[in-house]
């Protein structure tokens, strides 16, 4: 049984006045008080052993410790003997202000206050640099009991020696006060730091158990750790349980050789007032270690928090005997950014921690493996999707925050059961060469998946998102640096914000999800997809929500592994869904991409205005050759983009395949494509686009080269567009017809001049067709005009089935619309060498209204001829012609030149 040794001299400190003296380290106040309160009222459990009947106990007065007769270094404690001629239990004193000290039997360990000299300040008991204390446990259990004083370890060394789990070594306080000081190892000076090795030690009631602050790179069990603790027990603690300062230390408990887990009895860190383990490695304070030897912390077969009390055999983990809790977390560990520092975390039991489990701050390459978590950071139990006021928010068992990690290697057969948020939550680099995502759920016979609380960055290798899985980020980037991305299976998976509820593990009312998140979520709830320098990404049966930029790459590569079309392209996306996002849902910058079967746009009842904050495609090739098959889209449905529903740039080096695409409710133009060469543009339905101040046409091609109009631009629909139409300028293909479409005659969206065009074949117009141009010039070539009842005007007229005014191309002035006038556009200048004729049509507004110029081969009868035909409004000639022309009938008025301006050139 425990000697128990009792002075009542002064009424004991208060637990509150502890409470105020500590409470800047205060983890869960409720805690800390519960343990306070609970001191001496109930069991105390301690190893069971009988003192010699033969020793008395030991009085350790003030000051430095007094060393062996034989040694001038050496302080040896055993069982039954010691430097001050007696042995266990040992009776460190009191150190309390309000305590006299004069009383020789009840030391009071006090120095003076530098700051105010009358006044004293608490001591301890000191281990003198170059100094060490031995406790020898060869001779039976070693007990220490304390009035308040700790142990100072300045400099010097503290070991236990010959221990076992029946000859332990056991601290604690005394009745008397609620607590003591504990162990606190600090450095003298360059040359003496100070170190520490425990093993089968007991630590209760103390206020931190054992701090260590020296930068010891070994100790008398380890050359590489300032400290090691073995097989061993702390708690309770009111503070910490072990709180160490740029020292490497290593904890470690002993294994139950049937189950292979930590044995609970012998490696135990249990009712902790506020972390279990805190290490910090900060080159900003004190003795910051240049190079760890091994690992910076070492934590392997312990059990933390519900655990057997320290040496008992008849107590079972989770039940009333093992009932305990951690304040916070359990281990919480900050290391220097993008430092050295290995942390070693393996084969533990982690039990009420009262936040995480395991708290890494700027870890880089941890192993943890092999853990398992138990009913830690549970917090309040309120409905889904509420957060009340003052609730205790929901821990996960593990969190890695600004890591460099390699999840699929080191990160392994870590399991959890009944913890707040069953994940490790992470941001920062993951170094794995192939990764591949678990997704976070509540079957304890799965390891722990994953959740993003910022940027998961990744720099080569693969990326696997398999079938089923559900990726949950807040605010972070999905930033992969030449990763390839394979979400390529038949399988379903869902890229999300962490507050979506909708899908995969609640977070909501979690420490990451602190209030009730808005429904529907806003665009912009975490950063998307983000994929840069050679990556490429196969995307299949996806649903992609709540982005910034739902999927985005730059300078990606030119192939991927989709079965269909990896071979052109380097991202693929097909069969999926992406939107809202707050910018662009899909974005390719010098990449070729295709987009094949999917929706891009707000999902039934999950999205709060436009699903693309600017575009809903956009590709941009500036700077770029030939890249792979360029530009496919195939089969898409884009919904409600601020801007352009798909809009590609500088795409004259690229193939550019648009087709059957079907656009609802794009800002701006439904279509534009900059500069594409002999673009395919079929199929496509474009409606309610385009309908704002101003407005916009459903399809916009600026720049046009060798657009065919006959079968490769054809059979694009729309309605209820700003201009239900398909604007254009630039050149028509080689040897290929462009037979007009008006607009307003059907369904059909037809064509607008906006600037200069070449018709590289022929020009024909029906009776009825109404051709505005604006700006530009249409010319003729290897081709002749076929004009039956036409009107060839500026876009400026108004007309009922174009109502152009107020558009982008002929935005109003002053609130009026400009009227047409005459040179708003260019005219026509047809082919010299073929028979173009006009009949009951009509040219107004041009420069001048047609040119001919003189034919390279013979002259026909007539190059030209014009038949019931009027040309007005010209600010120069209403025909010019070096060629042989006939008019019948007609009128030319208005013009700024000459009517007919003739001058035959002969051949």
């Amino acid at each position: 049984m425990r000697l128990i040794v009792i002075h009542r001299l002064a009424k004991p400190a208060s637990p509150g006045r502890f409470l105020a003296r500590h409470a800047w380290k205060l983890g869960l106040g409720l805690v800390v008080i519960a343990l306070l309160t609970a001191r001496g009222a109930g069991q105390t459990y301690t190893q069971p052993h009988s003192l010699a009947t033969n020793v008395t106990p030991t009085t350790v007065p003030c000051g430095a410790i007094k060393l062996d007769a034989t040694s001038t270094d050496t302080a040896t404690w055993t069982a039954v003997s010691s430097p001050y001629g007696t042995g266990s239990p040992y009776i460190l004193p009191s150190n309390d202000p309000n305590l006299p000290t004069t009383d020789p039997t009840h030391p009071n360990c006090l120095k003076p206050d530098p700051s105010t000299p009358a006044n004293s300040l608490p001591d301890d008991i000191r281990i003198a640099p170059a100094t060490r204390l031995v406790i020898d446990g060869s001779q039976g259990p070693v007990q220490i009991f304390s009035h308040g004083t700790g142990i100072v370890v300045n400099g010097g060394e503290i070991q236990t020696i010959n221990t076992s789990a029946t000859n332990t070594v056991s601290f604690d306080a005394e009745p008397d006060v609620p607590s003591w000081g504990g162990i606190t190892i600090v450095a003298a000076d360059a040359g003496h730091k100070g170190d520490a090795s425990f093993s089968y030690v007991s630590l209760q009631h103390a206020l931190t158990a054992i701090t260590i602050t020296s930068g010891a790179l070994s100790s008398p069990d380890s050359g590489s750790y300032g400290l090691t603790v073995s097989n061993s027990g702390i708690g309770p603690s009111y503070f910490d349980g072990i709180d160490a300062v740029n020292t490497p230390i290593s904890i470690t408990g002993r294994v139950d050789p049937i189950t292979g887990r930590s044995d609970g009895q012998f490696g135990t860190l249990n009712n902790i007032g506020s972390q279990g383990i805190k290490l910090t490695f900060d080159p900003n304070q004190p003795d910051y270690p240049a190079v760890i030897p091994a690992k910076s912390l070492d934590v392997e077969n312990m059990t933390f928090g519900s655990s057997v009390p320290f040496g008992e055999t008849n107590c079972l983990p989770l039940t009333s005997c093992a009932a305990g809790t951690i304040g916070n977390d359990a281990i919480q560990a900050t290391f220097a950014p993008n430092a050295q520092e290995p942390v070693l975390i393996n084969n533990n039991q982690f039990f009420r921690a009262g936040s995480y489990g395991l708290e890494l701050n700027n870890p880089n390459k941890p192993v943890l493996t092999s853990n398992s978590f138990s009913h830690n950071g549970i917090g309040s139990s309120e409905p889904t999707g509420t957060c009340p006021k003052n609730a205790v928010n929901k821990y996960p068992p593990i969190y890695l925050n600004n890591a460099t990690v390699d999840l699929e290697n080191s990160v392994t057969a870590n399991f959890g059961q009944q913890d707040g948020l069953e994940a490790i939550v992470f941001n920062g680099t993951v170094s794995s060469p192939t990764f591949t995502w678990k997704t976070a759920g509540t079957d304890p016979m799965q390891p722990l998946g994953y959740l993003l609380d910022g940027d998961l960055g990744m720099v080569g290798g693969t990326f696997k998102v398999p079938g089923g899985s559900v990726v949950k980020a807040k605010h972070g980037t999905l930033n992969l640096n030449g990763v390839r991305l394979d979400a390529n299976d038949a399988g379903a998976k869902t890229f999300t914000s962490l507050r979506d509820s909708s899908v995969g593990i609640d977070a909501v009312c979690s420490v990451f999800v602190q209030s009730g998140p808005p429904s529907p979520l806003p665009s912009g709830d975490w950063g998307g997809i983000n994929l840069l320098n050679g990556a490429d990404a196969s995307i299949n049966n996806s649903t992609i929500l709540y982005g910034t930029d739902g999927v985005q790459i730059t300078d990606g590569a030119t192939s991927t592994l989709d079965p269909s079309y990896g071979a052109n392209y380097g991202l693929v996306i097909r069969n999926s869904q992406v939107g809202a996002s707050f910018f662009d849902t899909v974005s390719a910058t010098r990449t070729p991409i295709a987009v094949v079967a999917t929706q891009l746009a707000c999902p039934v009842g999950a999205c709060s205005g436009p699903s693309a904050g600017h575009d809903g495609v956009f590709a941009d090739f500036t700077g770029s050759g030939t890249l792979g098959r360029g530009l496919l889209l195939d089969s898409n449905t884009v919904g409600g983009s601020v801007n352009e529903a798909i809009r590609g740039v500088s795409l004259g080096k690229q193939k550019v395949v648009v087709i059957h695409n079907t656009i609802r409710g794009a800002g701006t133009f439904g279509i534009k494509l900059e500069g594409a060469s002999a673009p395919t543009i079929t199929g496509n339905d474009v409606r309610n686009s385009g309908t704002g101040s101003p407005s916009y046409s459903a399809i916009y091609l600026p720049d046009l080269v060798q657009g065919d109009f006959s079968s490769a631009i054809a059979g694009n629909t729309g309605g209820t567009d700003g201009l239900n139409a398909i604007v254009f300028h630039g050149s028509t293909a080689n040897a290929k017809p462009l037979n007009w479409q008006t607009v307003g005659a059907s369904n059909a969206l037809a064509y607008i001049v906006d600037g200069d065009l070449t018709v590289n074949g022929d020009l024909t117009l029906v009776n009825g067709d109404y051709a505005p141009v604006l700006g530009g010039t249409i010319t003729v070539k290897s081709g002749t005009v076929t004009a039956n009842g036409a009107t060839f005007t500026s876009l400026k007229q108004q007309r009922a089935s174009l109502p152009s005014c107020g558009s982008v191309f002929v935005q109003k002035v002053s609130g009026a619309c400009p009227p047409p006038a005459a040179g708003d556009w260019g005219g026509l200048v047809l082919d010299p060498g073929g028979a173009n004729a006009f009949t009951s049509s009509e040219i107004g507004y041009a420069a001048t209204g047609i040119s001919l110029s003189s034919p390279s081969l013979t002259l026909l009868a007539q190059n030209l001829t014009l038949t019931q035909t009027s040309i007005h409004h010209t600010t120069a000639d209403g025909v010019r012609s070096q060629s042989p022309l006939a008019i019948s009938g007609g009128r030319f008025t208005s013009n700024g030149g000459h009517g007919v301006n003739i001058a035959l050139v002969s051949a």
